[in-house]
């Protein structure tokens, strides 16, 4: 389960087989988050920053994006914490 769930967040490349999605779905990576079951943040990086992570590797940089990251660590109670590292 971990590896397909991994091919499926385009962590990994498969080296057999193949995965095949509806054509509207595109690239599946696009609609799938990750969230490994020891979570673990980075350290040197603020919880907004880490939250904010996955956007950034995308190459989402848009100001309601980091609306969305901060409403959404607020609705997790994590607003006192959102720039502590």
């Amino acid at each position: 389960k971990t590896t397909l769930l991994a091919i499926l967040g385009g962590l990994i490349e498969a080296d057999s087989g193949q995965v095949i999605t509806e054509p509207a779905v595109g690239r599946i990576a696009d609609h799938v988050a990750w969230v490994p079951q020891s979570p673990s943040l980075l350290p040197n990086r603020s919880a907004y920053d880490n939250a904010a992570l996955p956007l950034a590797l995308a190459g989402r940089r848009n100001p309601s994006d980091s609306t969305r990251v901060r409403d959404t660590l607020a609705a997790m109670g994590l607003s006192e914490v959102i720039d502590k590292r």
